[in-house]
C-alpha cells in the first residue's frame, strides 16, 4: 500500500497547522486528513465543544464521518502534543478546545 505524504497548505494564514504537523511528525506519527479535519473544526470554535459536535463537525466537511472511538484517540492524541485541552464543565460532560486561544474562563451550561 503507497501512502501520499500529506502537506498542509495554509498560506501562513493558520501557523497552528504547520505547528501541529512539525508535532505529529517529530514524535514519528502520521498526520491524518481527520486529525487535520478535527484541529481546523476546533480551531475555529469560540468555546469548548463535546466530541459529539466534532463529529457533526466532521460530518459537514469529509465523505467518510471517522468513528467516534477515531475521535477520542484523536482528540487524546492532540491532547498529548498540547494542541487540544479538555474541559470539565459542571455538567461534567467533557469537552475539547484548541489549547492555542489564549486564556479564558469558561461558564457552566
Amino acid at each position: 500500500m503507497i501512502h501520499q505524504r500529506l502537506t498542509i497548505a495554509t498560506g501562513g494564514e493558520r501557523p497552528e497547522l504547520e505547528r501541529l504537523q512539525h508535532a505529529v511528525r517529530g514524535s514519528g506519527g502520521r498526520l491524518t486528513a481527520t486529525t487535520i479535519t478535527v484541529f481546523q473544526f476546533l480551531l475555529d470554535r469560540t468555546g469548548p465543544v463535546t466530541i459529539e459536535q466534532i463529529a457533526d463537525g466532521c460530518r459537514k466537511t469529509m465523505r467518510k464521518v471517522p468513528h467516534m472511538v477515531s475521535l477520542y484517540r484523536i482528540t487524546h492524541r492532540l491532547e498529548e502534543l498540547g494542541f487540544v485541552r479538555k474541559v470539565i464543565l459542571g455538567d461534567g460532560v467533557v469537552r475539547f478546545e484548541a489549547s492555542d486561544i489564549g486564556h479564558h474562563h469558561h461558564r457552566g451550561p
